[in-house]
């Protein structure tokens, strides 16, 4: 109890009242379908609402329309709205970005994030206090969903590990205490793993088996590089109350060498950086999309948007003030499984997908055994004004990165993007940067899947 109150302490003092979202969240999963889905429809009713008066962007594109739909915003009506949005993809974001912020809003209170760029493509968003608060509360949240979620389940209270593919970018005066702090208080460790050696490998083995944390998350590259490495060396088995792979799609090699490895139940989890928590499995293997904070849309082949069916997932961020998304194309890959879809076993009301088709993150391959994240890339490019980039392995010491840029990307960049991406390749990789005005589709999806890949890895096995 004690120490739940220091973390609501803390939480209250960053002003992200994380609780009460949490414990709306344990409400609404016990709930009727109806009583659900009206909750849901208020909720995008008010935020079509809000965008169609409040963000330029919206509403110089809506016209006429605009008035109407705030007028719908008090009585309900969302889903019959939201037809008269268009569709919002990342050039879109790229090229009005200003547009996007909505009027009156504080800008100096917002968050800016870079995305990682693992579609290939990066580009920068923005979102306030409120859209915090629900982001790490569904985290927590879908982290206990394996089983009766309650608060004695959250992680906060059992630990929790992340072996990310990311680099430890925690560095520095204020940020680097606070969030040494957080982690204390939330019992978390965040291991940066975008490079794994085996020596990397034992040491952080060793932490999390003093740690014992209740879940493992990691990018599914990480845990399978993890996991071979650690299998290699003879290192016992980790044991958790779950393993969570994210941020990439799960093949059935990296599966199986979680599997063989991890002594946990396998529940993966689906989101991004721009929309944050999109949707988790159950203990039933169930995809539940938290369409209390992103409404889901898939827009099919035919040019044509349907709450059901295959297609690009479309999301509409319902918690974010100062710069919804609306109709926002993630670039991921879902079947929707529709509203007439039986309902899950778990019995949580929430709508659901019956398939991630997702992307694909390939890693880079150094002669030395090395395995290299493709976020490496995307660390390469981090600030600057690049707006997609493919990064292409020929050979055991050959690659090329074709990107395309903004008109202000300058040569002096380049240098620093080079310089950074040699420094990870080592010497004797042959490197070539090429830009271009765009990355051509046979680059970034050889195999014509219909996804976006950050790294296409010409050496590398095919995956099962």
């Amino acid at each position: 109890m004690l120490r739940r109150l220091i973390i609501e302490a803390y939480f209250g003092a960053a002003r992200m009242p994380v609780f009460p979202y949490i414990s709306e969240l344990l409400r609404l999963e016990s709930v009727t379908p109806g009583e659900y889905g009206g909750f849901v429809e208020k909720k995008l009713a008010a935020t079509l609402a809000y965008a169609a008066v409040k963000v330029p962007y919206y509403s110089d594109r809506l016209g006429s329309k605009s008035e109407s739909a705030a007028e719908s915003g008090a009585g309900g009506g969302g889903a019959a709205q939201l037809k008269n949005f268009p569709v919002l993809d990342k050039s879109d974001v790229w090229e009005n970005f200003d547009k996007l912020v909505a009027e009156g809003a504080d800008a100096k209170r917002g968050v800016t994030i870079y995305t990682s760029g693992s579609t290939g493509r990066r580009l920068k968003v923005m979102y306030d206090t409120q859209e915090r608060t629900s982001r790490l509360a569904l985290q927590w949240y879908g982290e206990c969903m394996p089983g009766a979620p309650g608060m004695e389940k959250l992680p906060i209270f059992g630990g929790a590990a992340y072996i990310w593919g990311a680099s430890d970018i925690r560095k520095g005066g204020t940020a680097y205490f606070r969030n040494r702090v957080r982690d204390f208080l939330i019992k978390q460790a965040v291991l940066p793993c975008y490079t794994l050696t085996p020596e990397k490998v034992t040491r952080y083995h060793a932490l999390i088996s003093r740690m014992k944390p209740r879940i493992i998350v990691g990018y599914v590259s990480q845990l399978r590089m993890f996991a071979e490495i650690a299998l290699e060396f003879g290192l016992e088995k980790l044991t958790a109350d779950k393993v969570v792979p994210a941020a990439e799609q799960l093949d059935s090699v990296s599966e199986r060498a979680i599997s063989e490895f991890f002594d946990a139940p396998i529940r993966q989890r689906c989101g991004s950086r721009e929309a944050g928590p999109i949707a988790q499995q159950c203990e039933h293997g169930k995809w539940h999309i938290y369409s209390m904070r992103v409404y889901p849309e898939v827009l099919r082949d035919d040019g044509t948007v349907s709450d059901e069916g295959e297609g690009r997932l479309l999301l509409t961020t319902l918690d974010n003030r100062i710069m919804p998304l609306i109709r926002y194309d993630i670039e991921d890959r879902v079947t929707l499984a529709g509203p007439d879809a039986p309902p899950c076993e778990c019995g949580r009301p929430f709508p659901m997908m019956t398939a991630l088709h997702g992307r694909e993150l390939d890693c880079i391959r150094l002669p030395d055994g090395t395995a290299l994240s493709g976020l490496a890339v995307a660390e390469a490019f981090r600030w600057l004004p690049v707006t997609e980039f493919v990064f292409v392995q020929e050979s055991a010491l050959k690659a090329t990165c074709y990107f395309a840029a903004r008109h202000d990307f300058t040569d002096e960049m380049l240098d620093v993007a080079r310089g950074k991406l040699e420094a990870r390749l080592g010497s004797g990789f042959e490197l070539t940067m090429t830009r271009v005005d765009s990355i051509p589709k046979e680059l970034y999806d050889p195999k014509g899947t219909g996804k976006r890949r950050q790294v296409v890895n010409l050496t590398a096995p095919a995956r099962g």
